[in-house]
């Protein structure tokens, strides 16, 4: 764990691969019961990302600034970029994918549906592929929904899974999946000032095996 920035209203911070976001059913402690501990006081959650993905999030340090926060992620008015790694190389280079969502809560899984019905969700991210070695492809996603387990399906369902994501086809089921949150950007809740963050990719060891 990793404090990138912190004032009175927000705090950003890095969550490495295998850590929660937030405890499990069995208690185990995520990233936003650590800071609370951390801070001595109560953390809110805004958004989350898996416990084998890495990256950024953004945290609000009472209730006003966590409700304005949810408020922008909910208009879509909140900018997350990833970057991954795929077996294969897509058939486009770059590409808008759509699709619709459904999570099955027994199975902790989603699946791509043709039809709209209960408990499904639009789906949307823009990707660009930057480099490709030995049928390992390293993509760079914008986010526009932040659905369950979205990014992953929505590769693997076109036969692209991510690096070490067994769970959705891979082959190579890592203890770690090939993807981070690399980029947030959003308005203050307080100031309105515009707030940009970035890991320096160079520094992931999520592609150093890879040479990407």
């Amino acid at each position: 764990m990793k404090v990138i920035y912190e004032d009175k209203d927000i705090i950003v911070a890095y969550k490495p691969a295998n850590m929660l976001t937030q405890s499990d059913e069995d208690g185990n402690d995520g990233l936003v019961e650590l800071l609370s501990k951390e801070y001595n006081q109560p953390i809110h959650l805004i958004h989350r990302l898996d416990y084998s993905v890495s990256g950024l999030l953004v945290f609000g340090r009472n209730t006003k600034a966590a409700a304005e926060l949810s408020k922008i992620v909910g208009e879509h008015d909140f900018v997350k970029e990833y970057y991954a790694l795929v077996h294969g190389i897509p058939q486009d280079s770059e590409r808008t994918l759509e699709d619709l969502l459904y999570k099955d809560n027994r199975l902790k899984k989603a699946f791509i549906v043709k039809k709209e019905r209960k408990g499904v969700k639009k789906a949307k991210l823009d990707y660009k592929v930057k480099k490709t070695i030995n049928d390992i492809s390293l993509v760079h996603i914008h986010l526009y929904t932040g659905r369950f387990h979205q990014i992953r399906v929505q590769f693997a369902s076109r036969k692209l899974p991510l690096v070490g994501d067994g769970k959705y086809g891979a082959k190579d089921n890592e203890k770690r999946i090939a993807l981070c949150a690399y980029h947030l950007a959003f308005k203050h809740p307080r100031t309105k000032e515009m707030m940009d963050f970035k890991v320096d990719i160079n520094d992931e060891d999520i592609f150093s095996k890879y040479t990407l």
